[in-house]
């Protein structure tokens, strides 16, 4: 069942990516900083779809690791509707940020719990709802490493969060990702 939930997972994601490169990529309309931008990756949270892209526009990695160390590739995508609607109801912004070792880029399944274990994959979520945070701590997740090329440094993969708000659950997120890895 899982397998077929991943199978349906990155179908739609390809989709996805095809109808909004097309749009990206035309130049045409709106202002340049909101049709020039790559989606690095999808996510759906508590059913609701959202494109997500890097601060910079590009598909590329922060090497530094970000909040999470030198140790760390970080994947960070971000969603701000005031950035892609012209009057919205409600200023919503998501952010995802995802931990890779540098140094354990394989294949395969990567099961995290609550915190960042030492060379071991993360994931956590950041939401704003009318500039007012919620309280969004991860509880557990996976991140699926589908494909690391290192002569392109294309990484490709999914991943899975669920959320507490201190009590109890409060998102679940499935998303994939599209990065080049910076070293």
């Amino acid at each position: 069942m899982k397998i077929i939930k991943l199978i349906l997972l990155v179908i739609v994601t390809n989709l996805f990516f095809v109808s909004c490169s097309s749009d990206s990529d035309n130049g045409s309309g709106g202002d340049g900083n909101n049709n020039n931008f790559v989606v690095t990756m999808n996510i759906l949270v508590d059913g609701e779809s959202f494109a997500l892209r890097t601060v910079e526009g590009n598909n590329e990695s922060n090497p530094t690791g970000g909040e999470f160390g030198v140790n760390y590739q970080l994947l960070y995508g971000f969603f701000d509707n005031n950035l892609t609607s012209r009057i919205p109801i409600e200023n919503k912004v998501v952010e995802i940020l995802l931990a890779v070792p540098k140094e354990n880029i394989i294949s395969g399944e990567h099961l995290f719990g609550s915190s960042i274990a030492v060379d071991g994959f993360f994931a956590k979520m950041k939401i704003k709802v009318n500039n007012v945070s919620e309280v969004v701590n991860t509880t557990s997740g996976k991140v699926n490493i589908i494909s690391y090329n290192t002569t392109t440094n294309l990484l490709h993969g999914t991943f899975e969060i669920t959320t507490n708000n201190g009590t109890s659950v409060s998102h679940q997120v499935t998303g994939s990702f599209d990065y080049k890895i910076v070293e």
